[in-house]
C-alpha cells in the first residue's frame, strides 16, 4: 500500500491557494463540472457476466481495439466477469465495462482489479479511462463506462506523487481539483502517477467522478488520466480499492 505523504484536505487547500495565484489553472478547471480467470462455475443466486459483442474496432490513436461491452449488474458474479475480461485482454480485444449504480460501479472496479490478478503471471497489465456518458445531463449520474486498454508492461506502481483517501462524503469537484493539480505538478517528473483510495460503493462513485472531472479539467493542459485498480482485503474491515492514476498525453501508449 502506498504511503500517504499529504492529506486530501491539505492537498485541496494547497491547490486552491495555487489556483488563486494562477487564473484558469485551478482545481475547478474549466467549470464543466479463480486461478488465471477461466470460466468457473456460477454460484446459486449469481449471474454470469453479460457480454455484448460489437462489430469493428474502437478506441483512439490505435491504442484500443474494443470487441465487446461487459455489463456488470447487481447479480453479476465478479469472478466470472474478471475471467471474461482477462480472456479478452489476452486476445488483444480490451472491452468496455459498463455499470449503472453505485453498487454495480464498485463491483465493476473490483472486477478489473481481480482480472489484473489473473493476468499477473503473464506479465499483462490493463488500465481504464473513466467516462460518465450522462454527466452533462445529470452530475449525480452513476452510469459509468470504463474503457479498457492494455499497458505495454507491468510495473511497480507503489511509488506515487500523492495519495488521496476519498470517503462517501467527499465532494467530487474538490477531489478532482486535487487530482488535476497533482497531475500538472508531476507531469514532467519521473513519477507520473498518484493514488486515489476508497472503500465502499458511495466512495468509489465519488472517486470515479473525481477522476472523470479531473480529465476534463486537464484537457487544456494537453494531459489525460488512466486508472489501474488494485484492491486489498483488510481483515475484519472493508475492502480498500486503490486507483493508481497515471498521468499521460491523450492516446499515449504507456
Amino acid at each position: 500500500m502506498p504511503n500517504m505523504d499529504v492529506s486530501l484536505d491539505e492537498l485541496i487547500a494547497s491547490n486552491a491557494k495555487q489556483a488563486s495565484k494562477k487564473p484558469g489553472r485551478g482545481g475547478g478547471g474549466r467549470g464543466r463540472g479463480g486461478g488465471r480467470g477461466g470460466r468457473g462455475i456460477t454460484k446459486p443466486g449469481k449471474r454470469a457476466v453479460v457480454v455484448k459483442k460489437k462489430a469493428g474496432g474502437g478506441g483512439g490513436g490505435g491504442r484500443k481495439r474494443q470487441g465487446a461491452e461487459v455489463k456488470i449488474g447487481a447479480m453479476t458474479d465478479i469472478k466470472l466477469a474478471a475471467g471474461a475480461v482477462a480472456n479478452m485482454m489476452r486476445e488483444g480485444t480490451p472491452p468496455k465495462v459498463l455499470a449503472i449504480s453505485p453498487t454495480c460501479v464498485n463491483a465493476a472496479v473490483k472486477t478489473l482489479a481481480l482480472a489484473r490478478r489473473y493476468l499477473e503471471e503473464e506479465g499483462l497489465e490493463l488500465m481504464a479511462t473513466v467516462d460518465f456518458p450522462e454527466f452533462d445531463e445529470s452530475a449525480n449520474s452513476a452510469n459509468v463506462a470504463l474503457h479498457l486498454s492494455q499497458k505495454r508492461k507491468r510495473t511497480d506502481l507503489s511509488t506515487v506523487a500523492a495519495q488521496l483517501q476519498v470517503s462517501s462524503s467527499s465532494e467530487p469537484s474538490k477531489v478532482a481539483g486535487a487530482v488535476a493539480g497533482t497531475a500538472r505538478e508531476c507531469a514532467d517528473q519521473p513519477v507520473k502517477r498518484l493514488c486515489v483510495s476508497c472503500a465502499g460503493p458511495a466512495a468509489m462513485l465519488v472517486s470515479l467522478q473525481a477522476v472523470y472531472l479531473a480529465r476534463r479539467y486537464l484537457e487544456e493542459d494537453g494531459l489525460d488520466l488512466s486508472v489501474v485498480p488494485e484492491f486489498e482485503n483488510v481483515e475484519r474491515g472493508p475492502s480498500i480499492v486503490h486507483l493508481f492514476t497515471l498521468v499521460h498525453k491523450p492516446n499515449a501508449a504507456l
